[in-house]
């Protein structure tokens, strides 16, 4: 029995290759998107001026971040999906609560 398939790499006890994820999912990828991902979003973010415009930009990049989150997880960096995630939901979630405390306050 071969310990290694053509290629040279190692095999299971039952004969099968191992397999290595090409990006693996680390907490330096994920701390790294969330960190990168929050910095544009305070970018954007200051290019708006007043509370309705603040809640719509920040939803709106939310929503955009959430597309990136998406397309980064279909070509497998799924670490950097999962940071850029992180930082879309809690900006989207900030985004409808102060959407949320304007038109309490409207109402009142």
């Amino acid at each position: 029995m071969a310990y290694e398939d053509e290629g040279g790499r190692p095999l299971t006890a039952e004969g099968r290759p191992y397999w290595r994820e090409p990006h693996p999912v680390t907490a330096g990828s994920i701390i790294g998107a969330a960190a990168i991902s929050g910095l544009v979003l305070a970018v954007v973010i200051m290019a708006a001026y007043g509370n309705a415009p603040l809640t719509l930009v920040t939803f709106t990049a939310s929503c955009v971040l959430g597309g990136v989150a998406m397309i980064l997880t279909r070509y497998g960096i799924r670490g950097a999906g999962v940071g850029t995630a992180a930082v879309a939901a809690t900006a989207a979630a900030i985004a409808l609560a102060a959407a949320a405390v304007d038109l309490a306050m409207a109402v009142l």
